[in-house]
């Protein structure tokens, strides 16, 4: 998994800093943070398709709520955890980088699991709900 999210952020994203990009890779930092963000995101789509859809389901059942439930709810918490997790990975190991460095990967982190938050709402959930199938497309 490591390698598979090091191509997603390195390749995909452009995200590569010098010495801070090889110590992630070498301390498996990408593919912890990488599937946490995608596991965080497919839970949050599950959580909107399946409870809050469920119990409110006219009020909730349109594109601008699913689309700020997703950011806010899937993006923002991987933000901060790949963020504050690594830097203190890294400052137990005594490996010091610039606070940009950090806030960077977790924003490119955050930017992961709102696409994988989107892909899964839009591939199986949304097709498995009886209230959501119009989210946030209509058929």
């Amino acid at each position: 998994m490591n390698d598979f999210f090091s191509y997603v952020y390195e390749t995909l994203f452009q995200f590569y800093r010098d010495g801070f990009s090889p110590d992630l890779l070498d301390n498996s930092m990408y593919g912890l943070i990488g599937s946490v963000a995608v596991g965080w995101a497919v839970l949050m789509a599950v959580v909107y398709y399946f409870v809050i859809l469920a119990k409110r389901s006219d009020t909730w059942a349109r594109w601008y709520w699913w689309l700020l439930f997703g950011v806010l709810a899937a993006g923002i918490p991987p933000f901060v955890f790949a963020w504050l997790h690594v830097q203190g990975d890294f400052d137990g190991q005594g490996l010091t980088y610039e606070t940009g460095d950090y806030v960077a990967f977790g924003f490119w982190t955050g930017v992961l699991a709102v696409l994988a938050y989107g892909i899964v709402s839009n591939l199986p959930l949304r097709w498995l709900t009886r209230n959501g199938s119009s989210v946030p497309f209509p058929s």
